[in-house]
């Protein structure tokens, strides 16, 4: 009977802690952006899309291509990502959470004037 409670006893031992665990897990927190945007240089507007992947976003643009932004800078109210060119150059973007607006800058050597700036608004999914 002895063996009997005592193993009784870790079993609810082993129960609570398992309980338990699931209330330490941490929730992933998937976002996904969609944005338009329309350089001067375009017709028409474009979606570009960002997916949040632990400290970076992954985009995909209309052609297909896809790359990868660091996050530099998070807070309530944006979102700021950095990419790199293979021309030496950067792209920065910004998306403003509480506006639900985006802005996009190519600084590039060989973009016309050295820069090339797109701004829109975004949808969360």
């Amino acid at each position: 009977m002895r063996w009997f409670l005592i193993s009784l006893g870790f079993l609810i031992i082993s129960w609570i802690f398992f309980v338990a665990s699931f209330g330490f897990a941490s929730q992933a927190q998937a976002e996904t952006w969609a944005c338009s945007y329309k350089f001067e240089s375009m017709e028409n507007a474009k979606t570009q899309i960002f997916i949040r992947e632990g400290e970076t976003f992954r985009s995909i643009v209309p052609a297909g291509d896809t790359y990868t932004y660091k996050i530099v800078g998070e807070r309530d109210f944006s979102i700021h990502l950095y990419k790199p060119t293979d021309d030496g150059g950067m792209v920065v973007a910004a998306l403003y959470k509480k506006s639900k607006k985006w802005d996009h800058r190519l600084l590039s050597p060989l973009a016309p004037g050295g820069l090339e700036a797109a701004s829109g608004n975004y949808i969360i999914y």
